[in-house]
């Protein structure tokens, strides 16, 4: 019985493998007679199809001029106090102003020039994700869908990351993230979110002073005692030794490591928000030429495609609309 129950199991993946061989072959089968009959029906309407191929591509040079061209600025900024959700809020005014080209809106904010202005052409704002828990950020949550029940890779409070899209010119890159940073610093909710995370470092830094001085005076009256005698009656055995203190020394090692990190903290927090590496220009468009034509190329075959169906059909559908 198990023989055969083998045998019908080894019948049966063979079978399966057949199967699927059989199912590529006639769909690639399919796939090049559907290509066939396409280029067929393109070489009929070969004038329908090299022009609008022809008007696409020169579309696709028009779009993907030096002018007119659109790169990206990103910036990961660092929150000092300020939780990233509610400064996501606060990030949408201008993410909104800038999609719907409010340009007088912005320049106010900012403080920008109308000319610098003009260039922008949408104002983003991301929370980044951190994998294991470890306080690095690993990579920006691009489509916003980070899982809320992800509880190993989690959205960080302290990182947030914005992305500039700017036409033609870059130089002002730089300069139009620092208005941006400039404009929600002064905002009156996160300054006092911010006065309030400054506080609570000092108020730690004492907390980390007082403990060390108590450490110490603990230490001072530790050392003129007398050592414990230790009686112990082990493996029939009497044991005898004393009992040594190791004067806190570890402890005070782990609060001047915690003063530390806390000063490096507070040093660094000279505002709110703050982009240690500044606003990076990349130097690759979006439009980018061989791109933009690829994109035209593909569009014009498609919409051709379609026109060369149309003029081939129309009659038989026309002929079937008109029978009674």
């Amino acid at each position: 019985m198990k023989k055969e129950e083998s045998n019908t199991q080894e019948l049966n993946l063979l079978d399966l493998i057949i199967l699927f061989g059989r199912w590529i072959k006639s769909f690639f089968k399919s796939l090049t007679k559907c290509t066939g009959k396409t280029l067929q029906l393109l070489y009929r309407h070969k004038f329908i199809f090299f022009s609008i191929v022809l008007i696409g591509i020169a579309g696709s040079f028009y779009t993907s001029r030096k002018s007119n061209r659109i790169y990206k600025v990103d910036g990961m900024i660092k929150l000092c106090g300020i939780k990233s959700h509610n400064l996501l809020k606060i990030g949408k005014q201008l993410s909104f102003d800038a999609s719907n080209l409010d340009k007088r809106d912005i320049s106010k904010k900012l403080k920008l020039s109308d000319s610098i202005v003009n260039k922008i052409q949408s104002i983003e704002f991301f929370p980044v994700i951190d994998y294991n828990k470890d306080s690095i950020p690993n990579v920006v949550d691009f489509k916003r869908k980070h899982p809320l029940d992800d509880t190993v890779n989690v959205v960080m409070d302290n990182h947030i990351f914005i992305r500039l899209k700017l036409r033609k010119n870059t130089t002002n890159g730089d300069k139009i993230g620092k208005s941006i940073l400039n404009f929600i610093n002064k905002q009156p909710t996160i300054q006092t979110s911010f006065l309030a995370y400054k506080k609570s470092l000092k108020e730690r830094l004492d907390l980390c002073d007082i403990e060390i001085k108590r450490l110490d005076s603990l230490a001072n009256k530790k050392y003129f005692e007398e050592p414990k005698r230790q009686i112990e009656f082990k493996y029939n055995q009497l044991l005898v030794g004393n009992n040594y203190t190791q004067l806190f020394y570890e402890h005070q090692l782990i609060l001047q490591k915690v003063k530390s990190n806390i000063n490096e903290e507070l040093v660094n927090a000279v505002a709110p928000l703050i982009a240690p590496s500044g606003f990076i220009v990349d130097p690759h468009p979006v439009n980018g030429r061989l791109k933009t034509l690829f994109a035209g190329f593909l569009i014009s075959l498609i919409i051709s495609i379609l026109i060369s169906y149309i003029i081939e059909n129309r009659k038989k559908w026309i002929e079937f609309l008109n029978k009674k």
